[in-house]
């Protein structure tokens, strides 16, 4: 069901002509963006930018804040460090020989990055920038973070648990499937895969088990979201949205949600979701109920980055440079009154990867992509990586 769309529009910004391909979020008032090679602070009351940070000779390809105001940066094979009070760069590190694919925030101050094509995941002291370890696999084109610090990795359809304080790796293999689509954590210290073989497998988080494989799918599924109750969500190529309980692995709810590129969880249960036509839907999953729509239709500016400010304000950059912040007051009491306070990218890396499955209908990627490809097969959209 759908109330009737509205704006909602707090301001409005254009910046260029660049797609504002990452936000991350300071604090309650701050949040910073990258568009191509430039990193900018805003202020998220009036739509100012108050620093612009330069730095970086390549395009950045993803953004995240550790705690205490650093802002890391990645751009080519080099992190930056970044101060977000005074904008100055502490530290320039050269990570990986290659495009860094992902930046990801862990616990204890931690973050962990992982290029495209070296494959390994290093893990990095967010306090010193101090380099810790490196995974001793290779080919690595995701990455998750269980409750007990323990990492997922996942590379063509190997999954390895990579205790990497004790130095403990497990392997593990999600059958029957050539390439593995999304990971997500669960509460309960589980883990959830979606793999190209039309299957949800949910994982032991200590010991690597199966614990159940869910196969009622015509067609491959694009994500797997952990929800803040403990349980999850699947979105496949049918465009069927479902709701699954995590302990008895039952189906609770299906919907059809045709035309998303993004799909993102906030607290209480509700989800976030871009659409290919440059809007912003809100979903209650327990009801089925679309409760917002925000943004107007537009057949050639999509939405390449969301963030959700603890203020519940909604904060989006667009393919072709435009920042806008909504207020959806009237969803206040669907939201919540939790802090939502996420952040998540939509558009592609800019690399090139031999590991890429078209797919012109259902925008969801398999977990290596050559972008390329993907914007000429469908359109100047992507989802966010899973």
């Amino acid at each position: 069901m759908f109330r009737k769309s509205g704006d909602f529009c707090v301001w409005k910004k254009r910046n260029g002509d660049l797609p504002i391909s990452n936000i991350t979020i300071i604090d309650d008032s701050t949040f910073a963006t990258s568009q191509g090679n430039i990193l900018k602070i805003w202020d998220s009351v009036f739509g100012d930018c108050t620093q612009t940070l330069t730095g970086h000779t390549k395009r950045i390809s993803k953004l995240i804040t550790l705690p205490h105001g650093k802002i890391v940066s990645a751009a080519g094979g080099y992190i930056r460090i970044w101060d977000s009070a005074s904008g100055r760069c502490s530290e320039t590190i050269h990570a990986h020989t290659s495009e860094i694919r992902n930046l990801v925030a862990l616990s204890n101050d931690k973050f962990a990055t992982y290029s495209l094509y070296d494959g390994k995941v290093k893990i990095w002291n967010g306090n010193t920038c101090e380099f810790i370890l490196e995974t001793p696999t290779y080919s690595i084109s995701k990455l998750i973070e269980l409750s007990n610090g323990s990492l997922v990795c996942s590379a063509g359809n190997v999954l390895n648990i990579w205790n990497y304080q004790q130095g403990i790796s497990l392997e593990l293999k999600h059958s029957k499937a050539i390439e593995i689509n999304a990971l997500t954590a669960l509460k309960n210290g589980n883990f959830v895969t979606a793999a190209d073989n039309n299957t949800i497998q949910i994982w032991h988080g200590e010991t690597g088990d199966c614990l159940h494989s869910l196969t009622d799918f015509k067609n491959s599924i694009c994500t797997v979201k952990a929800l803040d109750n403990g349980n999850f969500v699947s979105y496949d190529k049918d465009s069927k949205l479902k709701l699954w309980d995590s302990t008895s692995f039952r189906c609770l709810n299906t919907l059809d949600a045709p035309k998303l590129i993004s799909l993102n969880p906030l607290p209480n249960n509700n989800l976030i979701s871009a659409l290919i036509d440059g809007t912003i839907q809100i979903w209650d999953i327990e009801t089925g109920f679309c409760f917002k729509t925000l943004g107007k239709k537009s057949k050639k500016e999509g939405i390449a980055s969301l963030a959700v400010l603890p203020n519940n304000v909604i904060i989006s950059g667009s393919t072709k440079g435009t920042l806008q912040a909504y207020n959806p007051q009237t969803c206040k009491e669907k939201m919540g009154r939790k802090s939502l306070t996420s952040s998540y990218n939509i558009m592609p890396e800019e690399v090139e990867s031999k590991k890429y499955h078209s797919n012109s209908s259902v925008l969801f990627p398999p977990a290596v992509k050559s972008p390329r490809s993907l914007l000429r097969s469908s359109g100047k959209y992507q989802t966010l990586n899973s």
